[in-house]
C-alpha cells in the first residue's frame, strides 16, 4: 500500500466504477478535493453508486484528459512544472515507487517453510506470461477476481498498460453488486 490516496489533496477520478474501497483501508483524506469525470456519472445501470465529490461531470474522459494535457502544455504551466518544488516532488515520488517495487520484489522471494506465498506464485505467473507470450505479456488481459486480496494480485502481476487488468472491486464474486 503506497498511502498516496490517503495523502492526496486533489483526486481526479476518470471513468471508474469503484475508485477506492474504504473497507480495504483505502480512502482519501477528509478534506481532499475530489472530481469525477464520467460518461455516465449517475450510474443509471448500477443499483447503488456514490463517491463523495466536489464535482461530478458528465463528459468523455479521453476528451477531458486531452484538454487537461493541453492546459499543462502551456508556457505558464511548463514554467510552474519546472519549479524546484515540482521537480523535488517528482524525485520524491520516484524514490517511493522504487522502494515499493523493492518491497514487492522482497515479498516475491518469501516462502513459508518450503511453501510459496501468493506473492511468489503471482510473480512466477507474471514472469512466465512475459517469457511465454509473443507480446512478452504486453497484449494480455488479466481478470482479477481475488476480491478481498485484489490489491495483492494487482501489485504482483504489475500490469503496465491502462486497461490490461479488470477488477470487479465489489463484494462477493462477480461483476454485479453483492
Amino acid at each position: 500500500k503506497t498511502h498516496l490516496l490517503e495523502e492526496a489533496d486533489v483526486i481526479l477520478v476518470f471513468d471508474a466504477e469503484i475508485p477506492w474501497i474504504e473497507t480495504q483501508g483505502c480512502a482519501p483524506i477528509a478534506d481532499a478535493r475530489v472530481f469525477v469525470i464520467e460518461t455516465d456519472p449517475l450510474k443509471s445501470s448500477i443499483g447503488h453508486w456514490h463517491v463523495d465529490a466536489e464535482m461530478i461531470c458528465n463528459a468523455d474522459p479521453l476528451t477531458a484528459l486531452e484538454q487537461i494535457y493541453g492546459v499543462i502544455q502551456t508556457p505558464q504551466a511548463k514554467e510552474h512544472c519546472s519549479s524546484i518544488s515540482v521537480v523535488n516532488r517528482k524525485i520524491q515520488l520516484k524514490k517511493r515507487h522504487d522502494e515499493y517495487i523493492g518491497h514487492l520484489d522482497a515479498l516475491e522471494q518469501t516462502f513459508i517453510g518450503v511453501t510459496p506465498t501468493a506473492s511468489t506464485i503471482l510473480a512466477e505467473v507474471r514472469c512466465s506470461v512475459s517469457e511465454l507470450t509473443r507480446s512478452r505479456g504486453r497484449n494480455v488481459l488479466w481478470v482479477n477476481e481475488a476480491i478481498s486480496d485484489y490489491g495483492t494480485v494487482f501489485d504482483h502481476i504489475r500490469p503496465e498498460l491502462p486497461g490490461s487488468m479488470i477488477c470487479s472491486g465489489g463484494t462477493s464474486l462477480g461483476y454485479a453488486l453483492g
